[in-house]
């Protein structure tokens, strides 16, 4: 009877840990056959949407660096902000993420310009660098295509019985 129990829980427990793997695996399967539905499926894309969002206005306000006082460029970094939400709202789709994928070197201008680099899916599959469970319900893994400097770290969260993608940190160039 305890070896039974014992013997459940460890092959529950070996699946727990392999699901999310699974989950990542499936979503490069996705992007490489360029199939939006099937990626659309697997992104949680409110969160990804915002998590770009705010890399996007992190980056703004380390280029721009507004001191105190200098309400011009505080204002210029609220604005830059505004004005590349939308901008982001419309690249940050399975359609967009698709052509991140095919390009030579997946950038956060890439997503955000959608440079279209190719049609044939001949590029190989980029390799996991790095995984790591962050609790429970939250798993980060980095995968690269060329080398370090190309690095893109994915955060997967269990919701509703499934790994969906909700972050990205994708390389500024």
């Amino acid at each position: 009877m305890k070896k039974t129990v014992f013997s459940t829980l460890a092959v529950l427990l070996a699946a727990y840990a392999a699901y999310p793997y699974f989950a990542l695996y499936r979503l490069g399967e996705a992007l490489h056959a360029q199939d939006p539905d099937a990626v659309a499926a697997k992104v949680d894309w409110p969160k990804l949407r915002q998590g770009v969002k705010d890399d996007v206005n992190a980056a703004v306000v380390a280029k721009v660096k507004p001191e105190e006082g200098d309400g011009l460029a505080a204002f210029g970094v609220a604005l830059a902000g505004t004005l590349a939400g939308p901008v982001i709202d419309g690249a940050v789709t399975p359609a967009g993420l698709v052509a991140m994928a095919e390009a030579d070197r997946p950038t956060l201008t890439a997503l955000v310009t959608r440079v279209y680099v190719s049609t044939v899916s001949s590029r190989e599959l980029p390799r996991l660098a790095g995984s790591a469970f962050g609790g429970l319900t939250s798993f980060e893994a980095t995968v690269t295509q060329n080398g370090a400097d190309d690095a893109i770290r994915l955060r997967f969260e269990l919701e509703g019985g499934y790994w969906m993608l909700t972050r990205m940190h994708l390389p500024m160039r």
